[in-house]
């Protein structure tokens, strides 16, 4: 693979499943309170739709897995113009910083906050899972070097 994009979206994918996997051992488990199955979908559904069927549950994992992908791509882009090295660093800052915009700051606008932030546990573990994702997506793309565009 030598495709920006295409690196962006391959890295993004595979964070995005290790960030699900994360989150669905510790939601099975009954540590937390949500998946972020439920919220992917609760941030596209109706007020008041069920969450816990499999089709919510279904587009929860499609609009995850869309923003990890396209997540994947501006980190690809982003680590091209600062360099692989520390890449393991940089993956986790991104992922940082993609869970204060997306938990913290994007998501209180489309999910009451009791509901988004259930406790202390579930926002926890959501910034974990979104630092492993950040950590993977950047791992996967630094071993890709994109081919630059020739000037034509």
């Amino acid at each position: 693979m030598r495709d920006t994009v295409v690196v962006g979206a391959v890295a993004g994918f595979i964070g995005g499943v290790v960030m699900l996997a994360i989150n669905l051992i510790l939601f099975v488990g009954g540590v937390i309170a949500l998946s972020q199955l439920h919220q992917g979908a609760r941030a596209v559904l109706p007020p008041g739709a069920a969450l816990g069927t499999a089709p919510a549950l279904a587009l929860g994992l499609v609009v995850t897995l869309l923003l990890a992908i396209i997540l994947g791509v501006v980190g690809v882009y982003l680590l091209r113009a600062t360099g692989r090295d520390y890449a393991w660093f940089k993956g986790l800052l991104f992922g940082g910083a993609v869970w204060v915009l997306v938990y913290g700051l994007l998501g209180p606008l489309l999910i009451p906050m009791p509901i988004l932030r259930p406790d202390l546990l579930t926002s926890a573990s959501f910034l974990v899972s979104h630092l492993a994702y950040g950590l993977v997506t950047f791992l996967v793309a630094a071993q890709y070097r994109p081919v630059t565009r020739e000037p034509a």
